[in-house]
């Protein structure tokens, strides 16, 4: 396993916030207690911010958000991963529930057909395009013994997948790459057999620009899945219960 790109900037910025408990296991209220608060407020305040501008021009807001989408994304998830990873568990996607379903259960088999669809098997490398905490990826490593690239933007996360990759033994298998997934390393040109996402590039400001990325670091004839979230014709947006 390796991990590149967390500069020393963002190492000072992970410590202070969380703290030295990326790798201990406390439990969900002590993490939350021993963060650095005011730090935890100034997060919270520059998400709030790229928001509360809906209300007088919708427009600009959509143009400041796409033109600030690293900096919402990463205070959004500095904020919230460990509330995600307590309420919802390490994949934070969700899946179709069928009767007799445990939550877990219906997790699973969503990441499953995923895996089952790319045709993914142990000689296969693949990319998981904005990779959370890892829960996906090393599910689908033990399900089809592929090696993953993880790429995440977020550093506390990145940090995450190490140490359940550790606590799992499938560090071999597996590689985090703290970067941003419409500007992908160089290196990662035509390097993959195949790549998924989950849930993810809703975070890019236009999704031209994470799948032409994403079709640069496919090998010739590599495949790509996507679970994504999509707006039905049904919406309204003027119906404030939608």
């Amino acid at each position: 396993m390796t991990t590149l790109d967390i500069d020393h900037s963002e190492s000072e910025h992970i410590k202070r916030f969380h703290g030295e408990i990326i790798y201990e296991p406390d439990g969900f209220l002590t993490k939350i207690h021993r963060k650095d608060s005011e730090l935890n407020r100034n997060l919270v305040n520059t998400y709030a911010d790229l928001w509360k501008e809906d209300l007088l021009n919708k427009e600009e807001s959509i143009e400041k958000r796409r033109e600030n989408a690293q900096v919402m994304t990463n205070a959004f998830y500095d904020v919230v991963t460990d509330f995600y990873e307590y309420g919802w568990g390490e994949s934070f996607h969700f899946a179709r529930t069928f009767k007799g379903d445990t939550f877990e259960q219906s997790i699973k088999r969503h990441e499953h057909f995923l895996a089952l669809k790319l045709g993914l098997n142990e000689k296969k490398k693949v990319l998981d395009v904005g990779c959370g905490v890892g829960g996906p990826l090393h599910e689908i490593v033990r399900l089809s013994g592929a090696h993953i690239t993880g790429i995440n933007n977020n550093g506390y996360q990145v940090e995450r997948c190490k140490f359940y990759s550790k606590k799992l033994g499938v560090s071999e298998k597996t590689d985090f790459v703290k970067g941003d997934f419409t500007a992908m390393p160089q290196e990662f040109t035509g390097k993959f057999d195949s790549a998924y996402a989950i849930e993810a590039t809703v975070h890019s400001p236009k999704l031209e620009i994470v799948y032409g990325e994403v079709f640069r670091a496919l090998k010739p004839g590599g495949l790509f899945a996507s679970y994504e979230w999509v707006t039905t014709p049904n919406y309204d947006e003027n119906d404030p219960e939608h």
